[in-house]
């Protein structure tokens, strides 16, 4: 048998002593845990002698939405979205004209025809 199969087995005599009786903290080490625990703890608040007013309905579906998609900051960025595409979806795509030519380098001409829509909101002339 060579002298490294030896030692093998030499090791497994000791694993097989830790495994049959693992070391146990003292109850000293135990204590000083227990306490440093305890230390660390949150202070108890109390308990609620009021509740809290109720919010109108509006108010809480707002507040709802505002957590769902990520506080004030996202809601002020979507209602900012929603404003811009609203505004730019109603008001005459005409001011849009000039600068789409000038860097397309297109005759302005062929995008006021593809642009055109009409004269206010009156779309039932078109034909399609």
């Amino acid at each position: 048998m060579s002298k490294r199969m030896r030692d093998t087995d030499d090791l497994e005599v000791f694993f097989e002593a830790a495994k049959s009786s693992p070391p146990a903290p003292s109850s000293d080490f135990m204590a000083r845990v227990l306490s440093d625990a305890e230390s660390m703890q949150p202070e108890a608040l109390g308990v609620m002698q009021s509740m809290p007013p109720q919010q109108s309905g509006l108010k809480e579906f707002f507040s709802a939405l505002s957590d769902a998609i990520g506080g004030w900051r996202a809601f002020a960025g979507l209602a900012t979205a929603a404003v811009t595409g609203l505004w730019i979806g109603i008001s005459p795509p005409a001011g849009l004209i000039e600068p789409f030519g000038s860097v397309l380098g297109t005759d302005t001409s062929a995008l006021s025809d593809a642009f055109e829509y009409g004269e206010g909101f009156d779309f039932t002339m078109f034909e399609g």
